[in-house]
Formats: structure tokens, sequence, C-alpha cells
């Protein structure tokens, strides 16, 4: 730690690390704990981030929760997008963001679906086409479309003679949608580590010892050496 550049810092301006396989932003150094505000790849790795960016980007101030990161990783999943997931940690878990595979289970599916029919069902006569479009693939958007606004709004909703009355999407027939997409989408969480392997994209995610801190190093350098020491001492007792 004493060679971490710290000469910008005593003017108030972000610091430089620069590691062999990764690029640190910092503003601070406080003991053994380097503050990071951003983490890049060094130019010569540039040409193999993916056009939609690097997996499992970090901020030093994230705006989303654990909650919001699921959900961007069920609708990644739903679309086939698997080069675009998000990583974040919360509490003592995180070394799963040191993996190239989204942590999501089949809980984790079946309550963020509820929350979006909960959405989708919420306000009466509005409807958020881009959670219909977002969470459904197994049955396309537009039959989703289809099943849920405009055959209701011929059959029930419009009819000559009639003051229209206000539609109300059928819970039944979401229900019926949204379990065929849970349906699918735990097939896919369990040979989610195989498909990103056919498609190289666990090569994304380096492990170590190839020029890379491990786990442990990179534990000590955020948390300091002493929270390290106890958090080994628990596992062997575990």
């Amino acid at each position: 730690m004493t060679k971490v550049p710290r000469r910008n810092l005593a003017y108030n301006v972000p610091e430089v690390l620069a590691l062999p396989s990764l690029t640190v932003v910092y503003n601070s150094v406080y003991k053994n704990q380097i503050m990071a505000m951003k983490l890049d790849l060094p130019k010569n790795l540039w040409h193999k981030v993916p056009a939609s960016g690097l997996v499992g980007g970090y901020d030093s101030r994230p705006a989303e929760n654990v909650g919001v990161v699921v959900h961007h990783n069920i609708r990644c999943l739903v679309n086939d997008v698997y080069d675009s997931f998000k990583f974040v940690a919360k509490g003592e878990r995180w070394d799963h963001v040191f993996d190239f595979a989204a942590s999501l289970t089949p809980r984790m599916v079946r309550k963020s679906y509820e929350t979006v029919m909960a959405g989708i069902t919420c306000e009466p006569g509005m409807v958020p086409i881009s959670k219909l479009a977002g969470y459904f693939s197994v049955t396309s958007p537009d039959e989703v479309v289809e099943k849920l606004i405009m055959k209701p709004l011929r059959d029930r909703v419009c009819r000559k003679g009639m003051i229209p009355k206000r539609h109300v999407i059928d819970p039944n027939e979401l229900k019926q949608l949204a379990e065929m997409e849970i349906s699918s989408l735990i097939k896919k969480i369990g040979c989610l580590r195989e498909t990103l392997k056919d498609k190289g994209l666990d090569k994304l995610v380096i492990p170590y010892p190839e020029n890379v801190s491990t786990v442990n190093e990179v534990f000590g350098a955020l948390y300091g050496s002493n929270v390290l020491k106890i958090t080994l001492k628990r596992k062997d007792m575990d």
C-alpha cells in the first residue's frame, strides 16, 4: 500500500492505479483500503470489451439496488441478451461479483414476476407496455398485447350502442402467461453457465492467478487485513 500513488489526492483530484489487467480510479486511500470510483480495463484489453460494455460494470455510487439488478438480469435472460448482466454486492455476499454468470434463482424469478404482475394490474385503464415487452418472450409481446388488451377491447370494452367500460386486465390470463415465462426462465438458469461458456462469455472474467489479485487479496485491500483474518477464521470454524 505504500507504493499506491497519492500525488493527485493532495490536490483533491482522483488518482489512477494502473495494473496489468485492471485500471483503478480512486479518490482516497484509508489505511489499507482504496476508495475506488471506477474500475476499467487497460487500453491493450479494450478490444475485448463487447459493444454493450463490461460485464459487471462498477460504480462507486450505484443508483440501483439488488432488486433492480435482479429485474435487469431477468429481462436480459428473457430476451437472450447474455453479455449485459449486472452484478451487485450487498453486505457479506460479495464473492459472486467475481463470477461470469449472474446470480439468479427460481425464487428470484417468481418474486420478480409477482412484482411485474402487480405493476401491470395496479392501475385499471393504464398498461405499461415496457413491462409487457420486457418480460415476455415465450409468448411474443404482440401476442401478449392481443390477449390482454386487444381481445378484451373488442369483446367487452367497446360495444356499439354502449358507453365503453374501463379496461381491466384479466389476472388469470396474465398469470398463465407469466407462468410460461417463469418455467422457461428456470430452465435457462439451469444451463446458464453452459450457455455463457458456449458463447465464450466466460472469458470476459479472468480467474486468478492470471495477473490479477486473489479474492482474499481484494477483500483484504477493501476491508483491511483484520477483517479478512476474522472472516477466514469464521470460515475455518464453519
